[in-house]
């Protein structure tokens, strides 16, 4: 008798052979380097790993940099709806936001990062920098969704006098939806990436940027590649939470 094997389970075993191939390719790499200080063996990191998971301190600096993270999207998310809802109803602040938006986005992230060192503690210097980054995402395509909205629902509302905020849940809310989820999609992933590099050079005491900088100057490799391994299962979690959020309210 032919045995069916869910296609979740499928899914789920697919995923981990392509883990396992990609350890063995780590392990592999380890065996030709011959130098733990270069690359570490994935048994060492492992080990390593679950030694930093038994001490409090793991945790409070991710909890911290968490923190950082989470307060520069949402300052971020707020900030970039509010002034593109500005902009779409007042042309002449559009105007005069684009450029900041355009040298926001062409420039690199470490000359914000020095910036926000001459201006800020070294634990505010992520958040800034987190805020910075993300803010033209979610300005740009809340402005593309304002202006996508239908321009003909707006005339009849005004025509049959229908009331401000059921105009904005309704009309506005709908039709931007598609586009902030999109903003925050991209956002999540890149708040990671900006607040750990402002860690790494601002070195607030308790971060995971300041771990990584901490284990490459002491050369303890095995310690880096943990850290590194624990800042992708987040960031990639946090991804995933967010796609998974916004799939649920679809249903």
């Amino acid at each position: 008798m032919k045995i069916s094997i869910p296609s979740q389970i499928k899914v789920i075993i697919r995923k981990g052979c392509i883990v396992f191939l990609w350890i063995m390719v780590w392990q592999c790499v380890h065996s030709l380097m011959g130098k733990d200080i270069l690359v570490p063996s994935p048994g060492a990191t492992f080990k390593k790993l679950i030694e930093m998971m038994s001490m409090g301190g793991f945790y409070q600096d991710i909890l911290l940099t968490f923190y950082r993270v989470g307060v520069g999207v949402i300052l971020s998310s707020i900030l970039g709806v509010i002034s593109a809802l500005i902009a779409y109803m007042i042309k002449l602040v559009q105007e005069i936001l684009t450029p900041f938006i355009t040298l926001l986005k062409s420039t690199p992230v470490m000359a914000v990062i020095i910036l926000a060192l001459l201006w800020f503690t070294k634990d505010t210097v992520p958040i800034f920098v987190c805020f910075l980054m993300c803010y033209p995402v979610v300005y740009t395509n809340a402005l593309k969704g304002f202006n996508s909205v239908d321009k003909e629902l707006l005339e009849m509302a005004k025509v049959f006098k229908i009331k401000t905020f059921t105009v904005i849940c309704k009309i506005y809310i709908p039709q931007i939806k598609s586009y902030l989820e999109a903003a925050l999609e991209m956002i999540v992933g890149l708040s990671w990436k900006v607040v750990i590099a402002a860690e790494v050079l601002a070195v607030p005491k308790h971060s995971m940027g300041y771990n990584l900088l901490s284990s490459k100057s002491y050369l303890e490799t095995d310690s880096l590649f943990s850290w590194v391994i624990v800042i992708v299962v987040l960031s990639t979690l946090c991804e995933k939470g967010v796609n998974s959020m916004f799939k649920s309210s679809k249903r």
